[in-house]
Order: C-alpha cells, then sequence, then structure tokens
C-alpha cells in the first residue's frame, strides 16, 4: 500500500468512525462525504489522485462500491480489511520476517550441526 493510499484510509477511518458507514466522493467539493449526514472531510491533497486511491483500494479489497440507484456518485464503504488495516500490515511484515530472516537463520544452524 502506498503511502497517498494509507494517509486516504486513515481519512476514511476518521469520518466513518471506523464503522461501515457508507461514504462517496464529491468531485466539486473535493471531499469524502458520509451518506445520509452532513458530516464532510476536505480531501483536496488526493483529488489528482483520488480515482486511481479509490480504484486501487476496491481492488485490494481495503473498501468496496456499492448500488447507487441512480445517484450521480459512486458509494463505498469500509470492509473489515479496511477498518484494521494495520493489523493486515503488521501480519504482512511478520510473515516477510519469519520467511526472509527467522527460517534462514534455523537452517543455517541446523547445518551448521549437521556438517560438524
Amino acid at each position: 500500500m502506498t503511502f497517498q493510499q494509507n494517509k486516504f484510509l486513515k481519512l476514511l477511518n476518521a469520518i466513518t468512525a471506523n464503522s461501515e458507514q457508507e461514504f462517496f466522493y464529491d468531485d466539486e467539493c473535493k471531499s469524502v462525504v458520509l451518506v445520509d449526514s452532513d458530516r464532510k472531510v476536505d480531501a483536496s491533497a488526493f483529488s489528482s489522485q483520488i480515482n486511481g486511491i479509490l480504484c486501487d483500494l476496491e481492488e485490494k479489497k481495503f473498501i468496496e462500491s456499492l448500488p447507487t440507484f441512480g445517484i450521480d456518485y459512486t458509494n463505498y464503504r469500509l470492509t473489515y480489511k479496511g477498518m484494521h488495516h494495520y493489523y493486515f500490515s503488521f501480519e504482512t511484515v511478520l510473515e516477510f520476517l519469519v520467511k526472509s530472516v527467522i527460517i534462514p537463520i534455523v537452517v543455517a544452524l541446523i547445518t551448521a550441526v549437521l556438517v560438524s
């Protein structure tokens, strides 16, 4: 996940109060707006890349798009993975460390014991 995607996901978690509330991106105001609410957060820092960020977050299953029923905007909501993205990031780092550091050290130790 890129730095911009991580910042945008934090913004989404803040506006939705880390829940499955529906939201959409208003291109005119350059803000993220909650559906059925007046709450909105300025997202102008992401406006030049917003479509790519939303598509990539959806592709990685952090958010999901919802049926719009004739509305001009695409509604989204956070998935479980999007609400707890720090846990999934930590899990990925831990998996990398086990595969790349711990297992080679254990194999080297076993090989050294068997050879000597």
